[in-house]
């Protein structure tokens, strides 16, 4: 077995749930609620009615304009304590890096491609691999599944905030 086929069936058993709840909705939107004790966001499907309230972590940002992926825990504007899980994602490398050494997969360029994306604080990624980071942070962490949102920067650039569902509270 190769270990993206391990990523892959260990994220579609954790985003069962999450991907139940929102199929029907895929232009979703989301709603952070302020609340300083939790952070607990809504979102509503495409009739604009919440479908869902979770518990979230911040994953990271994607600039689509340039193509750059920054770590939430990296990102010197953000918030450290909303950003545990990315620097839990990230020292996964260390487990990367020994598979790439024992060699005991065969699907080493996906697993060099993994490392590399752990390994640096931002990057360039083409936006098909996206999906890379968000299968293998969901399995790193245990989590849900990750929740995006699009939006635009000062610069006009689009930005996809990805955020890690820790909990779903109700649906």
């Amino acid at each position: 077995m190769n270990f993206e086929d391990i990523i892959k069936n260990e994220y579609n058993n954790l985003t069962k749930s999450l991907e139940n709840i929102i199929k029907d909705h895929p232009k979703y939107t989301i709603n952070i609620v302020d609340d300083l004790n939790d952070n607990i966001m809504d979102i509503f499907g495409n009739s604009k009615k919440k479908v869902l309230t979770v518990k979230y972590e911040v994953l990271g940002t994607y600039n689509i304009t340039l193509g750059i992926f920054i770590w939430a825990c990296d990102n010197v504007i953000g918030d450290k304590e909303i950003s545990e899980l990315s620097k839990t994602t990230k020292k996964y490398s260390k487990n990367l890096k020994k598979l790439i050494i024992d060699k005991k997969f065969k699907d080493i360029s996906y697993i060099e491609r993994l490392y590399y994306y752990l390994s640096n604080s931002m990057f360039f990624v083409d936006p098909i691999n996206l999906n890379d980071i968000t299968k293998l942070s969901t399995f790193v962490t245990n989590t849900n599944g990750i929740i995006k949102q699009n939006s635009s920067n000062a610069l006009n650039h689009e930005i996809i905030t990805m955020y890690y569902v820790t909990d779903i509270i109700s649906y």
